[in-house]
């Protein structure tokens, strides 16, 4: 099985790949135009140089404690061409969520048990592909749960 087969996000039909998708933020809606340009937390480097690092990182550990919680079992994580194992949460994973996080390389991750794959994005939202349509009712109630949101495509 491809856990990761390459997307054309210009032209991608995610049902036609398999998997059904959404995001999940730390917003709990899509933002305006102008709530973007006035986020203090919207990313580490600005919340950190504007004085709000406390707020951005409140955030971030929702995001950390969530994933965490996903990774009571095996998670695949696709890096330039390589593809590394996780058999349970650990530094070197929380090291690649944080990067993804703060928008310094992006996140390709796999949770096998859940049969998702997420796609670390920008402005504090991830892209999540869910191949398993009938758990999302239950990931939903995980993400919310953490303080997070799901916002629907």
């Amino acid at each position: 099985m491809n856990f990761f087969p390459e997307i054309d996000f210009e032209k991608v039909n995610f049902s036609s790949l398999g998997y059904y998708s959404f995001s999940v933020s730390i917003f709990d809606h899509w933002l305006s135009e102008n709530e973007f340009v006035e986020c203090n937390t919207l990313c580490f480097s600005s919340a950190k140089k504007n004085g709000f690092l406390a707020d951005y990182l409140e955030g971030e550990n929702k995001f950390l404690s969530f994933y965490k919680y996903l990774t009571h079992s095996s998670v695949l994580s696709y890096q330039g061409n390589n593809i590394l194992s996780f058999e349970k949460y650990n530094d070197n994973l929380e090291e690649i969520i944080i990067n993804s996080l703060r928008e310094k390389s992006l996140m390709d991750l796999f949770f096998l048990e859940m049969d998702l794959r997420v796609i670390g994005g920008y402005d504090r939202t991830d892209l999540f592909l869910l191949r398993d349509r009938s758990k999302l009712d239950g990931l939903k109630k995980i993400v919310n749960a953490h303080g997070l949101f799901v916002l629907e495509h």
